[in-house]
Formats: structure tokens, C-alpha cells, sequence
């Protein structure tokens, strides 16, 4: 009977820690979403959520990777390198992002890809 209970309670927690670690993760990918939503060019919003996605998921989980099994005393110098590491992950891809921008401004000064000739008013 013991074994049941831990059992179940086992499972809830798991299920608890999944489900705020859900939410946590929606929380920031709207966040994310509703800030990169209308600036990052004339995509429609679905779109704009893939790209948000992907460049999130290639920033913070394909860029830098968890401590491996190693020396037990080196183990706290790992985990805090491995912050850094997506610290100096997020700060790069947001200055590519910038540069990315500024470039874009300084090729093209009206922000826009080179515009295609407007017709002629018939008014003026």
C-alpha cells in the first residue's frame, strides 16, 4: 500500500512540474512572440511564430549544451559555464538581430527592401 501512494504522488508531481514547466515555456514564447509580431518584416502571423520558434530553439537549446558526466568536483564550475553559455547565446543572437536591422537601414534608408517604382498620380 505504501509503495501505491509514493507511487501516486510521484506521479502527480510530475505531472505538476510538467504543466508549470508548459506554461512557463508559453508564457516566454508569447512574450516573444508579441514583441518580434509586426517587426521582423511583412510575415504573416503564423509565420512569424515558426520563425520565433526556431530561432529561439536554435538560441537556447542547439547552441549551447548541458554539463556531461564528469569530475564531481568540477561540477559547479561546469553548470555556471553552461549559463554563460546560453547567456552569451541569447546576447550574440540579439546583436545579430540588431546589426542584422541596422545593415538592413543603412542599405535600404527608407527600412524597406529597394521599392518598386510607384505609378504616377493622375491628380498630381
Amino acid at each position: 500500500m505504501a509503495t501505491h501512494i509514493m507511487y501516486a504522488s510521484t506521479v502527480r508531481g510530475l505531472l505538476v512540474r510538467g504543466t508549470l514547466t508548459g506554461l512557463i515555456a508559453g508564457l516566454f514564447a508569447s512574450l516573444a512572440l508579441s514583441f518580434v509580431l509586426g517587426r521582423a518584416g511583412r510575415f504573416s502571423p503564423r509565420v512569424t511564430a515558426a520563425l520565433t520558434a526556431a530561432g529561439a530553439l536554435a538560441l537556447v537549446y542547439l547552441v549551447p549544451f548541458p554539463p556531461a558526466v564528469g569530475n564531481p568536483d568540477t561540477i559547479g564550475q561546469r553548470t555556471t559555464l553552461f549559463f554563460l553559455m546560453i547567456l552569451l547565446s541569447v546576447l550574440l543572437g540579439v546583436g545579430a538581430i540588431i546589426l542584422g536591422r541596422l545593415l538592413a537601414h543603412r542599405t535600404h534608408p527608407a527600412g524597406t527592401a529597394a521599392a518598386a517604382p510607384q505609378p504616377a498620380s493622375a491628380l498630381g
